[in-house]
C-alpha cells in the first residue's frame, strides 16, 4: 500500500480540483484467495465508473521504473487421481503425487519453459495431497503461476500445454489428469510514442534521478484496465525483489519520491483531452 500513501499525500496537496478526470491511480489492493495478485476487486473497482479514463496509473512494486509494457499471466491448476491403497502395499494402488510430478518434469523438460529464455516466467505456487496417515494418496493438485512477455497470448500457451499433457499419457502409466485454466490475462505494450512517456524524462531529470523503463513482470490491475481500453502505467515504490517476502519493505524515501512524481503526473494531465 505504498504507492496509495504516496497518491494521499497528493491529494492532500493539490486537492480535488487539481486530481484530473482523465487520470486516475490505483494502489494493490491484495492477493486473491488463491495466493495470487490483485484481480481487480479492490477500491479501483468503485472508482472507475466515476470517470473517463485516459493514462490510469498503478502503483505496483516497480522500483520507480516506469512500466508501458506489462507482462501476461497464467493461472493453471492440475489435478491428478489415483487408487488408495495401504502404504505398504504400494503395488495394489496407484499413487497420484508420483503422476503429478512425472507430468511437471515432462513440462519443466518442454523448450517452451526453458528458464534461460525467460519468455515465459512460471513458479508452482502449491501442491497438496488427499491427506490420511499410512495410505497411497489418491488425489494430487498443482497451482502453477505462469507470467508471460507481453507479447505472448495465454490462450496459445493454454493449447500448448494441454498438448505437453497428452503427449506425456503414454509414458504415464494410468494417468488420470485434470487440467483447469481458472485466470487468464493478456500483457501489453503501450510504446513509448506517447505523452507521459515523453514527459516523464523530464519529471525525473528535475527531481535529480535517473529514468528507468522496463516490462513489468508479474500481474496486477494494470492488465485488466487495459483491457477495458484504458492506458495502464506501471510505476510505484518498493520491488519484486522484496515484494511478498519475509524482508519486504519500502524504503519511505521512495515513497515520498513516488508522491512528487504522481504529483507532477497530476499537474501535467491537468486540462488534457480524454
Amino acid at each position: 500500500m505504498a504507492a496509495f500513501e504516496a497518491f494521499i499525500g497528493v491529494a492532500r496537496v493539490l486537492f480535488y480540483d487539481y486530481v484530473p478526470r482523465n487520470i486516475i491511480v490505483n494502489a494493490p489492493p491484495g492477493n486473491t484467495a488463491q495466493g495470487g495478485e490483485a484481480t481487480g476487486m479492490g477500491i479501483e473497482q468503485h472508482l472507475m465508473p466515476l470517470t473517463r479514463i485516459g493514462h490510469q496509473h498503478s502503483g505496483e512494486p516497480t522500483g520507480l521504473a516506469a512500466c508501458f509494457a506489462h507482462y501476461g499471466y497464467l493461472e493453471t491448476r492440475l489435478v491428478t487421481t489415483g487408487r488408495r491403497s495401504h502404504s505398504s502395499l504400494p503395488e495394489l494402488g496407484h499413487n497420484a503425487v508420483e503422476s503429478m510430478l512425472r507430468v511437471l518434469l515432462r513440462l519443466w523438460e518442454d523448450p517452451l519453459f526453458t528458464r534461460e529464455k525467460a519468455e515465459i516466467v512460471y513458479s508452482i505456487r502449491e501442491m497438496s495431497s488427499s491427506r490420511a496417515g499410512f495410505v497411497v494418496p489418491d488425489r494430487c493438485e498443482t497451482w502453477i503461476d505462469l507470467h508471460l512477455q507481453p507479447d505472448k497470448d495465454p490462450v496459445l500457451l493454454q493449447d500448448a500445454i494441454r498438448l505437453i499433457a497428452a503427449n506425456a499419457a503414454p509414458f504415464i502409466p494410468d494417468l488420470d489428469l485434470h487440467l483447469d485454466f481458472d485466470f487468464a490475462s493478456s500483457g501489453y505494450s503501450l510504446g513509448m510514442d506517447n505523452h507521459l512517456a515523453h514527459r516523464l524524462p523530464a519529471i525525473y531529470r528535475s527531481l535529480g534521478m535517473p529514468y528507468r523503463t522496463e516490462a513489468f513482470r508479474s500481474h496486477s490491475d494494470g492488465n485488466l484496465f487495459f483491457a477495458a481500453g484504458t492506458k495502464p502505467i506501471i510505476l510505484g515504490p518498493g520491488t519484486l525483489e522484496a515484494a511478498h517476502t519475509p524482508e519486504e519493505h519500502v524504503s519511505f524515501s521512495e515513497v515520498t519520491t513516488a508522491a512528487r512524481i504522481y504529483a507532477d503526473l497530476c499537474l501535467e494531465a491537468k486540462g488534457l483531452a480524454v
